[in-house]
């Protein structure tokens, strides 16, 4: 670790407040997605969690009763980019892994944010999860 590098956040060290669940595409994937919201509510019960989609996506989980709020993604620009730091997230799960994706976790300002091992761009993740086997 150099100077000015800071140590990676420890995920057990305190429980988030706000967690963004990230799926832009294909809405099998967002159904597929949409599977870590019971872990994640049942894990912390008074966190508000968010998902942040595309308008087809948001569409099906509008009413998802572990939801908090569906953020329909647009187009990647400065102002979402400053909606998303404003919400103030803690976490950030990209279940998508693609470069727009993990620049929005990135840009988030969220101290933990876990994403797919592709590419160069899993550098913008805290906690990077293998895709081996799948």
């Amino acid at each position: 670790m150099t100077a000015h590098s800071s140590p990676k956040p420890r995920l057990a060290e305190a429980g988030p407040d706000r967690i963004l669940v990230v799926q832009l595409r294909r809405l099998g994937d967002v159904i597929l997605a949409a599977g870590i919201l019971e872990d994640l509510r049942r894990a912390f019960p008074g966190a508000r969690i968010d998902f942040l989609s595309s308008a087809v996506g948001a569409d099906l989980l509008r009413h998802h009763s572990l939801i908090d709020e569906v953020i329909i993604h647009r187009r990647h620009s400065l102002r979402e980019i400053l909606r998303l730091r404003r919400r103030a997230y803690d976490w950030v799960i990209d279940g998508q892994g693609s470069p727009t994706t993990a620049r929005l976790a990135w840009l988030s300002g969220a101290r933990v944010r876990a994403g797919w091992a592709v590419r160069v761009w899993s550098r913008m993740y805290t906690h990077v999860v293998p895709r081996s086997g799948l």
